[in-house]
């Protein structure tokens, strides 16, 4: 079965098995193969499926698919085959293909503190992996999308309370005097 090992610019490594036909591919939470980098777009492209080769076909990203330094709409893959999606590295690894060192770690839960370099992830539609339930790629590991939770900073929230207030008192009193000078 073709595999995908993708690394992202700050050495992440994904490794996705394909089985399926046509899977999509990009950052957003609706892709086939979720690809957690700010380079690749929401909705980046498709892979297509043909035996052991793959063929990429770009949705017009904006950072765009490239095979051999050049940026292409389509190409097709071949196992061992090396492309850039977005700023993304990926090589298609097939079944006479060695692959790159393999991921050992990669069916084991990040626990909090923990770091790691690498991590495969991706929804059970397009790939096989176990230990991982529902969740596509662990959210600590995604970059430049999503909702960015903020804690409230109560003091911040009392002064900004404290200045409306005094803008209203302020207000107020300039319409009162308007209104005595009369």
């Amino acid at each position: 079965m073709p595999k995908l090992q993708l690394t992202t610019p700050d050495g992440t490594k994904l490794e996705f098995e394909l089985t399926v036909d046509r899977a999509t591919v990009g950052r957003a939470e609706g892709n086939d193969i979720v690809v957690p980098d700010s380079s690749v777009s929401s909705h980046h492209g498709e892979i297509l499926l043909m035996g052991n080769d793959i063929e990429l076909v770009d949705l017009g990203s904006t950072n765009g698919t490239h095979v051999g330094g050049e940026r292409l709409d389509r190409a097709t893959i071949k196992p061992g085959g090396k492309f850039k999606i977005g700023s993304v590295e990926g090589i298609l690894v097939g079944g006479d293909v060695t692959p790159e060192p393999a991921v050992e770690e990669s069916s084991k839960i990040l626990e909090e503190g923990e770091s790691q370099s690498s991590w495969t992830c991706a929804p059970a539609a397009a790939v096989v992996i176990t230990g991982f339930g529902a969740t596509p790629c662990p959210v600590r590991l995604r970059k430049g999308f999503g909702p960015k939770v903020k804690k409230k900073d109560k003091v911040a929230s009392l002064f900004i309370m404290i200045g409306l207030i005094s803008l209203l008192v302020c207000a107020g009193a300039m319409f009162l005097i308007s209104v005595m000078g009369s």
